[in-house]
């Protein structure tokens, strides 16, 4: 299984364009044209779908269409026209007839045919979706299970016969990739060149995508169940590590542009299972089959920093450093970065795989060996755009409580190349890599968008402690009014706002901050970013400051009202209660504070407020450092949780 047939590849049909509104297929293995008769009862049938509404009648309908296609199942699915009605209908079909139509492409090549078809690939990618949600909802419908989990593993048999065919295609790979996706039971396909997902289907809300998803993945698992079909997936990885690729062919196919991406959906795929990835790993990277199990021992670094250069193979390489078990891991470092690190990073390809390397040191040793390779390189990473990789390794300090007075001196240091001020370090880092000046509004009266990297870096060195990170508290402390404002009206600077009012500075320092916003909480709480900068001002205020902010609310009630968490906010100060009487309001709020204080020196915290972590992750806030120990939580009352939030205000 898994080796390359001894027979003509599949030729890539060519379309050439309708005379009559539909396709037309020529290749030397499959001319055809679609009867007038057939596409016209596709097209017709098509509109009395779409007029439906009753489930069942569509299941009847599609049960019916896909009897009439009986003996031409494979002229339908690559036709241009028929294809995409097919897809349509597929998502409304019955298990029996779905294994039934499936069966057709379970005959010699037919499947290969399907696959490497321009419109029958989208037609086979939703066909293994439909086969995948169906076997989801078995539990409802063990019928439909054991009708449909043979189908797959017959798919997955067939794939893995043809596999370097079909994968080698331009069509072919992304069938490959969605059957994997099948059998992991989530989507595992990897992000392409452009920053998107290499699948039709949109990141789930809330995932951490690019860079947030590597400051991430070293404290949360890169997939939080195993696959949930292991022995049909382990048909393909054998496919793989079995005698008929050697070491070069492996090496071609992570730089082919079909067969990379492929290669990486199946090290994700294969994330949960170490055993796999200690024999997939180092023969992906160019180790023999008779190699010895997870090690990289003769595999020489130039050769894998090769890898790491070009385009389509630094795209494994990442996965490989995502993935690894820790032993593989710590080769990777020693064998493939050691000494060799300042370069890389600067590499237009390679520094994403440092970026990777970065965001999976979990050990001390390992960040030590980053940071004391690249910190005397961060001015011309800045410099060059590079400032992922600088971000990556700071949030590397960060979960790994390792140099980090060390990193922002060395952050500090490039930034500040021929500036004495040190109070100038954190607009540097609010408006790196534009021409924004911080505290500038145009005429309208609109402030430019802050730098979303420089935004998460700030936010990610505001969580060290306070002596590491002492220059940028300070930096941030000097801000003139307007720049605070205008950092407080952007998504990425009102994050540095919230980590500063949390972070080590002085309650003096903090409390400058709220009055340097005074008049400006209304504007604020409009902005998406500046209302959780409100809320976090209002944590932290005293009575007084509180008042501030509440008669600033009241007084932009009707405008808050129209967007998303102003009527939360409204509630959370307890505006309405205000507005009724404001020395019941000092009362009630007085009262809270206290039951505040009180709950702080029994337990040392009190319930957060702040953003959800799925929304944290997604913008690409830093992520807690690994390992810190967590208090053991307690049950209170809702009477005083309902204090401690104010919500007994309103």
């Amino acid at each position: 299984m898994g080796r390359r047939k001894e027979r003509e590849k599949p030729t890539t049909v060519v379309y050439e364009e309708p005379q009559d509104g539909h396709g037309t297929a020529s290749s030397d293995r499959f001319r055809h044209r679609l009867d007038e008769e057939t596409v016209g009862y596709f097209t017709e049938v098509k509109t009395h779908f779409d007029s439906l509404e009753d489930a069942e009648e569509k299941s009847l309908l599609v049960g019916n269409v896909l009897e009439e296609a009986v003996g031409k199942e494979l002229k339908v699915a690559t036709d241009a026209g028929c294809s995409r009605i097919l897809e349509a209908f597929l998502g409304s079909a019955d298990a029996a007839h779905l294994g039934a139509f499936t069966s057709v492409f379970l005959e010699g090549e037919a499947w290969g045919t399907l696959a490497t078809n321009p419109f029958g690939s989208h037609v086979a990618e939703r066909l293994l979706e439909v086969i995948g949600e169906q076997l989801d909802c078995s539990s409802r419908d063990p019928e439909a299970g054991e009708q449909l989990l043979p189908v797959l593993q017959k798919l997955t048999a067939k794939t893995a016969e043809f596999l370097y065919d079909l994968i080698t295609d331009r069509y072919g790979s992304h069938v490959v990739r969605r059957l994997l996706c099948v059998l992991c039971g989530h989507d595992v396909t990897p992000l392409q060149a452009d920053g998107q997902q290499a699948s039709k289907h949109k990141p789930q809300k809330g995932k951490a995508v690019g860079l947030a998803a590597k400051l991430v993945s070293a404290t949360q698992p890169l997939q939080t169940e195993p696959a949930r079909y292991p022995d049909l997936l382990g048909l393909l990885s054998q496919a793989i590590l079995g005698g008929d690729y050697d070491a070069g062919t492996l090496q071609e196919m992570a730089s082919h542009p079909n067969a990379g991406p492929f290669l990486q959906t199946l090290l994700k795929a294969c994330a949960q299972d170490e055993a796999s990835l200690q024999r997939l790993i180092p023969r992906l990277l160019g180790q023999g089959a008779d190699a010895a199990v997870g090690s990289l021992a003769g595999l020489e670094a130039e050769e894998l920093q090769g890898l790491m250069r070009e385009r389509t193979s630094s795209h494994l390489m990442e996965v490989v450093f995502q993935v690894a078990p820790p032993a593989l891991l710590d080769d990777l470092y020693a064998r493939v970065l050691k000494g060799s690190l300042a370069g890389l990073a600067l590499h237009p390809s390679a520094n994403f795989v440092v970026q990777a390397a970065a965001a999976a040191a979990t050990k001390t040793p390992q960040v030590k060996q980053l940071l004391g390779e690249l910190k005397d390189s961060f001015r011309e990473l800045l410099k060059q755009r590079r400032s992922g990789v600088v971000a990556a390794l700071l949030a590397a300090c960060g979960r790994t409580g390792t140099g980090q007075a060390e990193a922002c001196k060395a952050l500090a240091n490039a930034l500040m190349a021929g500036q004495p001020d040190r109070k100038a370090v954190a607009p540097a880092l609010l408006t790196m890599d534009s021409s924004v000046e911080l505290g500038h509004s145009s005429e309208s009266g609109k402030y430019a968008r802050l730098s979303t990297l420089g935004c998460a870096m700030l936010s990610m060195l505001l969580k060290y402690p306070a002596d590491a990170c002492s220059q940028y508290l300070e930096s941030l402390a000097g801000l003139t009014d307007k720049q605070v404002i205008h950092a407080g009206m952007d998504g990425g600077g009102s994050r540095v706002l919230e980590a500063y009012l949390s972070s080590g500075a002085t309650q003096k320092t903090k409390r400058r901050l709220l009055r340097k916003l005074k008049g400006a909480y209304g504007l604020l709480a409009e902005q998406p970013g500046g209302n959780f900068v409100v809320e976090k001002c209002y944590e932290f205020a005293n009575l007084k400051e509180k008042e501030i902010i509440t008669a600033e609310l009241a007084h932009a009630e009707s405008r808050l009202m129209t967007t998303p968490r102003g009527a939360k906010l409204l509630q959370r100060c307890g505006v309405q209660a205000y507005k009724r009487s404001s020395t019941d309001w000092r009362t009630k709020t007085q009262a809270a504070d206290t039951t505040r204080q009180e709950f702080d020196a029994l337990f040392g915290e009190h319930p957060a407020n702040g953003r959800p972590d799925a929304e944290q992750a997604a913008a690409g806030d830093d992520v807690p450092v690994v390992g810190k120990p967590k208090r053991e939580s307690v049950v209170l009352p809702k009477r005083l949780i309902a204090e401690l939030h104010g919500s007994s205000l309103s």
